[in-house]
């Protein structure tokens, strides 16, 4: 079924991508993507411009190709192998891992040690360079995929000892903030949970890009996206620490996204300020909020909108413009007070009707 796999598959990948994900599409394209696979490996390659699933070719015009083709493609792979068996958790890390931003891992030797960190079996070939498999029973590292002289012959690669020792440290270090993220989250005590989710930002950052991803990963099985809208929901009122403000920002994508899944369906006005404020103050928030922008919700359009003007945001300028026109007030209202306050010269050519077509 090489076409149903590409396009369940794909569906995965922009699901995990976008900032207003719906949590029930997810699981359905998860579910139908493990039921497509029937429990057999499955293979995603690109062959001399081609693409081809289980090494059978699939058309170009077919749903989703084009974006896991371009998925492999910026993160330099040309043979993705997952082993039989896989559920809809492993499915879910692996479009998580190739979801991430292109270049996250500086070689085929960290995306392959992430994937395999994942779901064990799984294997990739590289451009032009195989990348062995990890070892997940003793842990060890393969050579630096990059030098090779002949097809399967390594030589050369980083310090096996000095791996080992890394990944242990990480271990050593991961494992008490995952038994102490459980057991806040089961307790619902959100103020020791906000404490654990700043130790494991701490920690993200102490860490490179393949160790990062993994901290990652395993902060999001951890710490749910339900947990994060219940800190969400904290904050406007009086207990609303200055600790699970500083949590939910640490969470980062994630973080933003729980903040527009409770703004969208906040109806008291103190509580939607509370939120706005928040996503304003919010780092690496644009992506996620010019995509809310288009969402069919004119509540959470207006406020995003707010968002939007309180960032400056001037990447959102011809979203705004266009909002000039929406058939509720409310958000041409709401996207007139943004453009005012972004106040750039293309601002005011939006608003008064200059480059709106």
């Amino acid at each position: 079924m090489p076409v149903p796999l590409t396009a369940l598959f794909a569906s995965a990948l922009h699901q995990v991508r976008v900032a207003d994900i719906d949590a029930a599409a997810m699981d359905r394209a998860l579910s139908l993507l493990t039921r497509a696979a029937g429990g057999t490996p499955v293979t995603f390659e690109i062959l001399e411009g081609r693409f081809l699933v289980n090494d059978m070719p699939v058309s170009a015009e077919a749903p989703g190709v084009s974006l896991v083709m371009d998925t492999l493609t910026g993160h330099d792979t040309a043979r993705l192998c997952l082993p039989g068996g896989l559920e809809p958790r492993h499915w879910r890390e692996v479009a998580e891992i190739f979801a991430s931003a292109a270049g996250l891992f500086p070689s085929p030797i960290h995306l392959i040690q992430a994937l395999q960190a994942a779901v064990p079996g799984s294997e990739l070939v590289s451009a032009g360079r195989t990348a062995p498999v990890i070892d997940s029973s003793s842990g060890e590292l393969p050579a630096d995929p990059y030098a090779m002289n002949a097809p399967g012959q390594i030589v050369g690669g980083p310090d096996l000892t000095t791996e080992a020792a890394d990944r242990s440290e990480l271990s050593t270090r991961l494992e008490p903030l995952l038994t102490e993220g459980r057991a806040a989250a089961e307790a619902e005590d959100y103020e020791r949970l906000a404490a654990a989710l700043i130790d494991f930002h701490a920690l993200e950052h102490s860490c490179d890009d393949a160790q990062r991803s993994i901290i990652v990963r395993e902060r999001r099985r951890t710490v749910s996206g339900e947990d994060l809208e219940a800190m969400v929901r904290l904050l406007p009122t009086a207990g609303g620490s200055s600790m699970i403000a500083r949590a939910i920002t640490s969470a980062g994508r994630d973080g933003v996204e729980a903040l527009i899944e409770v703004l969208n369906g906040a109806t008291a006005r103190a509580d939607r300020r509370a939120y706005v404020e928040a996503l304003a103050a919010a780092p690496h928030a644009e992506e996620s909020i010019l995509v809310g922008l288009g969402s069919h919700r004119p509540e959470l359009v207006a406020a995003l909108a707010d968002v939007a003007g309180r960032r400056h945001m001037v990447s959102a300028i011809p979203k705004l413009g266009q909002l000039l026109r929406h058939a509720e007030a409310e958000v041409r209202t709401a996207a007139w007070h943004a453009l005012e306050r972004i106040g750039t010269h293309e601002a005011f050519e939006a608003l008064h009707g200059k480059g709106r077509r």
